[in-house]
């Protein structure tokens, strides 16, 4: 009687954890049919951020270049406003030009 009673209750473990794993195995079955299409997904993420990483370089590029030509721009006028203020008139007739104007 007591081994019928402990074979009932192992059965029904074991028929509880055949439930469980056959739960178990839908559900890796179900997502490793879904694994395929989020490799896919990856992929053209991973293709786009490639994509703007090269247009931030570029972009960062730009700007540098801009930056250059600016402080060059800057440079230059600087030097050429000090050029024009350290030195003043260079003879008489830019002198009466000066005077003329203002």
């Amino acid at each position: 009687r007591e081994e019928n009673d402990r074979l009932r209750v192992e059965l029904k473990q074991a028929a509880l954890e055949s439930e469980k794993l056959s739960k178990e195995l839908n559900e890796a079955k179900a997502e490793s049919e879904a694994l395929p299409f989020f490799e896919a997904r990856v992929n053209e993420l991973l293709e786009e951020l490639k994509k703007r990483d090269l247009e931030v370089a570029c972009l960062n590029d730009e700007i540098m270049e801009l930056m250059g030509n600016y402080k060059a721009k800057l440079a230059d006028s600087l030097l050429w406003d000090d050029d024009d203020h350290e030195e003043g008139p260079t003879n008489e007739n830019d002198e009466k030009n000066i005077d003329d104007a203002g």
